[in-house]
């Protein structure tokens, strides 16, 4: 967008005047649009370059572990407009991206209120994500039906960063030319102590952001990539290693229907039991990065493996998966299915299944939660959950008797 902004009309002194404000008073989401269009221009307007290379280091600096960063302000609000919109079904018959458009839109203005106010920043986004995160995760799960390369873990705030890192050194390279020697240039386009590209983490600023889902990844796998991934499934043990280099290429280059049933058939070949893993946490990025797999190919087969495996890891004595855990691998699987009918009966049949399990703890009350909020997000999951939602509503009734 910020390449339709024109500045002709703008005096030096007007378009310095906005600069200063954007960086005083603006969201950071300006002020990375500001960087944006300033580099495009930079070559006309050379007295930009200080204000460029200020916006530029406020965000490189943005420290988002701390309490008052403005990328995890943005997050938070994100998270809550988006959950708002999803609640209250506002824009639901438009395509996902479109509310998202309109969720970073509004979370921009709600930014540049809240600093400007002062408010306690680290309330305010603890306040927002227990308000609205739930109803934020199972919509933008359930979005993978339509716009299956964007998930609800890319709004943190570190990739948000990332995200904003990727876009300025896009811009740098478009804009190589008009970059002078010097600071700004060290810090967009050099790889020294301070640059952006000295400070980023592959893949995290190549991810699609929330408004890219639904495109396919224009990057071909490369052959030795290919090759690599098909060396890996096909190793002798099943393991959390064999799925590695599918898993870190499927939000990067377009993975097909074939390295998606290589890895559904592996899986069977090895009775759904994967060897050699360290600790739950690798088990689970490998999951829910198979699960990815199978939305990004459409493989149905690769999904339905998952179920079964899912099934057996529910059940496992060290590594077993929570509710809370199963059921955004069956949102990200479930995502294989396009036609509604098919995505309804697919869901509903792994949900229903989820529902008569044996719980822990307070897992019937989450798993009622996320139905709730599912019915929310899709109303016609309905015909395929009522089963689920009877079953539940009955056994936590059952539980709050026990306990009185």
């Amino acid at each position: 967008m910020t390449a339709e902004i024109q500045l002709e009309n703008l005096t030096d002194e007007d378009l310095l005047q906005a600069l200063d404000y954007v960086e005083t008073h603006g969201d950071i989401i300006s002020q990375l649009g500001a960087i944006e269009v300033g580099l495009r221009v930079l070559s006309e307007k050379p007295e930009i370059e200080e204000n460029i290379t200020r916006l530029v280091h406020s965000i490189r600096d943005d420290k988002v572990e701390s309490p008052t960063s403005s990328f995890r302000l943005l997050s938070a609000l994100f998270v809550l407009v988006d959950g708002e919109l999803s609640r209250a079904r506002t824009l639901s018959d438009t395509p996902p991206f479109y509310r998202r458009l309109a969720a970073l839109s509004q979370a921009a203005l709600i930014q540049r209120q809240t600093v400007d106010l002062g408010s306690d920043i680290e309330t305010f986004c603890e306040w927002a994500f227990n308000n609205r995160g739930e109803q934020f995760y199972i919509q933008s799960l359930a979005d993978m039906r339509f716009e299956p390369r964007w998930a609800p873990d890319l709004s943190s705030a570190s990739q948000m960063q990332a995200d904003f890192f990727g876009r300025i050194m896009i811009a740098a390279e478009n804009y190589n030319q008009n970059i002078s020697n010097g600071e700004l240039r060290d810090t967009v386009l050099g790889a020294g102590s301070g640059s952006l590209r000295s400070l980023i983490e592959f893949p995290l600023p190549y991810l699609p952001g929330p408004l890219e889902g639904a495109e396919s990844s224009p990057v071909e796998l490369p052959d030795d990539l290919a090759k690599t991934v098909e060396t890996q499934i096909k190793s002798e043990e099943v393991g959390p290693s064999s799925f590695v280099a599918l898993v870190n290429s499927a939000l990067i280059f377009r993975v097909g229907s074939n390295q998606a049933d290589l890895a559904a058939n592996t899986l069977k070949l090895g009775s759904h039991h994967l060897a050699n893993i360290d600790d739950k946490s690798q088990l689970l990025s490998i999951l829910n990065g198979l699960a990815t797999v199978s939305a990004v190919s459409r493989g149905k087969e690769l999904a339905d493996q998952l179920r079964v495996l899912v099934r057996k890891y529910r059940r496992d004595p060290i590594f077993a998966l929570t509710i809370d855990e199963a059921i955004g691998i069956c949102l990200r699987a479930s995502a294989s299915r396009v036609d509604q009918l098919e995505w309804c009966s697919f869901l509903g049949e792994w949900l229903t299944e989820l529902a008569f399990e044996t719980f822990q703890g307070d897992e019937g009350e989450v798993l009622f939660s996320h139905l709730q909020c599912l019915f929310i997000a899709a109303p016609q999951l309905w015909t395929s959950c009522a089963k689920a939602d009877a079953a539940l509503r009955a056994y936590n009734r059952s539980v709050a008797k026990g306990v009185d």
